[in-house]
Parts: structure tokens; C-alpha cells; sequence
């Protein structure tokens, strides 16, 4: 049904409370009825006859001989707008109208709190029910409303977005007021494209950064997608020895159910995270994150891949700071620091501190699994054109003005020599991959994306298979958005490739993909850089930024060996944070 004939019904089913708000009719429950009906409802007549009035409870005539009615002793009285109790006519309609736009905004705040689950189907029905009972008990509706509202007063509604999920709504989507322009700027050149302006809820975490000024969205997926993968592999058996500081018992629970099933979980990889609402209350700070994420579990003696989308609602006490980077981007205990294990109760052996009450850190507290599918887990590459490399570029609504600011504060700062050096970035993790060498995309990567290539390009070794990538084209970045916060700037950019792409096995035989197709596609690359950077010495990309020695010995850690300096931080030089497919990539 096209979303325009919702508006239309809904107008319809408003009648009642314009009528009131007239003066011109009136519906209303008495004991004292002019003309007693002790018939069915829905249209039952003292007289055994039915005038012109209709079923919902409204006249479209003059007659008052008929009783329309939802119990027995309920009357329907036409007045013409002079009759009795017309001012009460008048408070009732103006307070039936209030309670059908309170109920629209709490309905348009759940599909934008919930969109990824919540149909707009759904969300119509809903405004429907509610319009039929602020109709029908409008003072009880209010009570109630007004209860609900005061139960509800910790979710701090100052963040409700109802222009935006109206925008949604209306827009058929995922984002709020999308729409598609052509630009011709932005990036590393090429022709004209399309780009989809995406206007996000403009409170997704202003609030946040209001009470936590070192809040940084770059580590926080950091640590998010770290702890979604820890938990994930500790949820069969249900013993979170390393995650246990970061997930309430509700949490707990419900992992561990989720993992009775299985015998192990592995291969997790997330291939989404997007910050969907940020709560920033007196008392706590609540986010909600959805991760689409792809894992393989050990069931039975078999393997079976999974897909899954879903919602995880991180808490923290209002008023707790993030602290440095290094700190937040880890499972150690929030407290002192501890790396090590952690008993059932999560209890830190070192400092008998404890994360129950979310007081020194985000703890998870509620999993809202929204969508699983079962596949065949195998590596498979081949060519062609992936799916949603011909989706405009999504970029910030306000790009525009992040771009000038970010230029003020860095006027020297050359968008060509970025995109070369991405370029380059980008060419030396496809050699890696395909060496099935991991040290060659250590030093450009930070910790969590690198150990996600880690661990695949071992899992290829394991399996005696090399993807090889070769002929690789770059044809153009594009610009999409620009982040700066208390320790980091971020720049995302699309980039559009192409590559042959096949799979072998260790004699050379090709297993999948095509050696004379190239695959084509796009993604979404992060970069980030800290805060007050430092100089690097000479080509980042090709030696080390601290004291230029080559890149030959950049450990595990990401220090370089030559000077022991840590260098995937983003304190000398933009380091790749994050790959994001294009049909999910989401602009904050």
C-alpha cells in the first residue's frame, strides 16, 4: 500500500476529533441516554432501524433518532454546534488531537528506533489503534498516556527525532530525507556521479559529546566490534572470561543461550556497525549499535555458516570520561587496566573492582537478535560486478561545512596527495593478501582491522588456498565524509576498483573466480590521523613515520622495532581503520 494512502486514512480516522474541535457533533459514553439501546454495537438502533448515521460513531446527517453505540447505554447526540456541553465538546476534540499527534511521535520514535524490525505497515497500524482509542476513551487514553510518559522519562525523549523518522518514513528507507544530486567534486577525479545525501538523526551522538568530550566514535567501534567477537566466540558453554567486565547478566544470559547449541564459534566477521541512537540521560548514557556480521559455528560434528543483523544496547553511568584510546580499544578491566582473565562474577583479580553498575565503563545490556540465515561456509571469489557498486555515494548532509572546517584548521592539507597515498595503502594490503602475508598490512592498519586480515589470510594458509589478486585498477576516490574529535580526525572516501580475482590451491589450479573477468566493485575506506599529529619522517606509506627506517620490522604490535614506537595509532600519519561494503555503509 503506497505510504500516501496511510496519510489519507489517517485524516479519515481524525474526523471524530476535527467534529468535536467544531462543535458541530458529539460522541460520548452516558448512563443518561435519551434513547435507551440495549441492541449489539457498531451501529445498533433502539428502534430496530438505521438512520444516516455511520458505524464509527459520527453522523453524516441531522437525525438523532438512531443510536450508535460501542456498549449498552451509550448515546450519539447531533447539536448542530449550539447543543449542550459544546465548550466540553470543544477540550475534548483539541485534547483528542494532542493525544493523536503524542501517539504519532511515540509511533514515528519507534520506527526510527527500531526501523531495521519495524515496518512502516506496522507503524501504521499502530497510529490507527491508537487514533480509534483516542477516540473512543480520550481521558483514559490520556492517563494512561501521561503514565507512560513518566515510566518513560529515562530514555531522555529531548532525543526523539520525529522529523527525521516522519523523513524515513515517507522516504521509503533507511535514511532520513535521502535524496540524490550529481556532483562532479569531491575526490580524486573521474567523471560526474550521483551521491545520496544522507541527513542522519542530527542527535546520533551530540548529546554523548556534550556530557563526554573525549568521546571518539573510531575507538568506540574499535572496542564495540572487539567485544562483539570475543563474546560471540565465549557464548557456547556460557563462560565470558575476558568479556565478563562488559556484559550484564541480562546480556550474559542471553549469549549464553544463544550458544547452547553450539560447541564452538568462529570466523566471526562483522561487516557492519552502525551507531543507530544515542540516549544521554542524568543518570545514563544509552547507545544502540546494529552489527550485521557473518560467523561459523561447530554443530554437531559440522560446520554452519550464519548470517546475522543485530541490536546491541551498550549503557554507561552519566558522567564517566572515555579515556585515551589505548585504554578504550580493549577488553581489559575498565577499572586499573587488567588483561587477564575474569572470574563468573566479574570481579577484577587486581583491583576487586567491578563494572556491574556500568561505573567505570560501557557494559552491554540488552541483544536484540533482528535477523539469522543459514549459508555453506566456504571462500569463494569470483568476478563481475558486486552488488550495490552502482548505489550513489552516500555522503554527510553537512560535508560541505565539515570539509571548510577541517581546511580551516588545516589549510596546507593537499586532497591529492591523500588520495595517492590511500591509493598506495590500498595497493599494498592487496599484496599482502595475495602473499598471504600479513606483515605487509601491519603498519597501515589499526589493531581490529588488522587482525581481521590476519586471520583470514591464515585461514587461506590453513586451507592450503591462495586468493590472488592481480590487474588491479583503481579508477577514483570520493569524498563522503569528514569526522574530528577530542583525539581524532577521520576521512572516509569510496573507492572504485577492479581486479581479477581467483582462487588456487597451492599447484596453481584455480578453484573459483574467473581469470579473465575482473571483479569490480566499491567500498568505503576510514582513515584516521591523531589530533596534534606528529611529523612524519619521510614517506609513511613506505618507512617508518618516526624515524624512517623501512617497514620491514613492524611487529605484531605495531611498533617498529628499529625505534620502538607504536605506529598504527594515527600519531604520525593516516593509518585504515575500516572497510565498509557499499550496500551498508551508513554516514554519521
Amino acid at each position: 500500500m503506497n505510504r500516501w494512502i496511510y496519510v489519507l486514512v489517517y485524516w479519515w480516522l481524525c474526523l471524530p476529533a476535527w467534529a468535536r474541535l467544531g462543535g458541530g457533533s458529539r460522541y460520548r459514553s452516558s448512563s443518561r441516554s435519551s434513547s435507551r439501546s440495549s441492541g449489539s454495537s457498531w451501529g445498533s438502533s433502539s428502534s430496530g432501524r438505521s438512520s444516516s448515521s455511520s458505524s464509527w460513531g459520527w453522523s453524516s446527517g441531522s437525525s438523532s433518532s438512531s443510536s450508535h453505540s460501542y456498549s449498552s447505554g451509550s448515546s450519539y447526540h447531533s447539536s448542530g454546534g449550539s447543543g449542550h456541553g459544546g465548550f466540553f465538546d470543544f477540550i475534548e476534540g483539541l485534547f483528542t488531537l494532542f493525544l493523536i499527534g503524542l501517539g504519532c511521535i511515540i509511533l514515528f520514535y519507534v520506527l526510527m528506533r527500531f526501523h531495521k524490525a519495524v515496518s512502516a505497515r506496522m507503524v501504521f497500524f499502530g497510529i490507527a489503534g491508537w487514533i480509534i482509542l483516542a477516540v473512543s476513551h480520550p481521558w483514559l487514553l490520556g492517563f494512561l498516556a501521561l503514565l507512560g510518559v513518566m515510566f518513560a522519562g529515562k530514555y531522555e525523549w529531548d532525543n526523539l527525532d520525529l522529523l527525521g523518522g516522519i523523513q524515513r518514513f515517507f522516504a521509503g528507507d533507511g535514511s532520513a530525507g535521502a535524496r540524490i544530486r550529481n556532483f562532479t567534486d569531491g575526490g580524486s577525479g573521474g567523471p560526474n556521479y550521483d551521491v545520496e545525501i544522507s541527513q542522519p538523526r542530527p542527535l546520533v551522538y551530540s548529546q554523548l559529546l556534550k556530557q563526554d568530550p573525549n568521546f571518539s566514535l573510531p575507538i568506540f567501534r574499535e572496542f564495540a566490534v572487539l567485544l562483539y567477537c570475543q563474546a560471540m566466540q565465549e557464548m557456547p558453554g556460557g563462560k565470558f572470561s575476558h568479556t565478563v567486565p562488559y556484559l550484564s547478566p541480562g546480556a550474559a544470559k542471553q549469549l549464553t543461550q544463544r550458544g547452547a547449541p553450539f560447541e564452538k564459534v568462529r570466523d566471526i566477521v562483522v561487516g557492519s556497525f552502525q551507531l543507530k541512537n544515542v540516549s544521554a540521560g542524568y543518570n545514563r548514557s544509552v547507545m544502540r549499535v546494529f552489527f550485521e556480521s557473518n560467523y561459523v559455528v561447530e554443530k554437531e560434528g559440522r560446520l554452519q555458516g550464519y548470517i546475522a543483523e543485530e541490536t546491541w544496547t551498550f549503557e554507561r553511568k552519566a558522567g564517566v570520561l572515555s579515556k585515551e584510546p589505548k585504554a578504550v580499544a580493549t577488553l581489559n578491566c575498565p577499572s586499573c587496566g587488567y588483561g587477564g582473565e575474569f572470574p563468573s562474577n566479574g570481579v577484577c583479580p587486581q583491583c576487586s573492582s567491578t563494572n556491574i553498575k556500568a561505573e567505570f565503563g560501557w557494559q552491554v545490556t540488552n541483544i536484540q537478535v533482528i535477523f539469522t540465515e543459514e549459508f555453506e561456509p566456504n571462500l569463494v571469489e569470483g568476478g563481475g560486478i558486486e552488488e550495490g557498486t552502482d548505489l550513489p555515494v552516500k555522503v554527510h548532509f553537512e560535508l560541505g561545512r565539515r570539509k571548510e572546517d577541517f581546511m580551516t584548521r588545516h589549510p596546507d592539507f593537499n586532497w591529492d596527495a591523500f588520495w595517492d597515498k590511500a591509493s598506495q595503502i590500498f595497493l599494498k594490503l592487496q599484496e599482502g593478501w595475495t602473499e598471504r602475508d600479513a606483515s605487509k598490512c601491519r603498519p597501515h592498519e589499526t589493531d581490529l582491522l588488522y587482525r581481521t586480515h590476519r586471520y583470514w589470510i591464515e585461514e587461506y594458509q590453513r586451507k592450503g588456498k591462495i586468493n590472488k589478486l592481480s590487474d588491479i585498477k583503481i579508477d577514483r576516490w570520493i569524498l563522503s565524509n569528514v569526522i574530528s574529535d577530542a583525539y581524532y580526525e577521520s576521512i572516509t572516501g569510496r573507492v572504485y576498483a577492479s581486479m581479477i580475482d581467483v582462487t588456487t590451491d597451492e599447484n596453481g589450479r584455480v578453484l573459483s573466480g574467473n581469470p579473465n573477468k575482473p571483479r569490480v566493485f566499491t567500498e568505503y575506506w576510514t582513515f584516521i590521523r591523531r589530533i596534534g599529529h606528529k611529523e612524519a619522517k619521510g614517506d609513511s606509506v613506505t618507512s617508518c613515520p618516526s624515524c624512517g627506517a623501512p617497514l620491514d620490522k613492524i611487529n605484531q604490535a605495531g611498533q617498529c622495532e628499529y625505534c620502538e614506537t607504536v605506529v598504527t595509532l594515527g600519531d604520525f600519519d593516516w593509518v585504515l581503520t575500516n572497510i565498509e561494503q557499499d550496500e551498508v555503509y551508513d554516514v554519521i
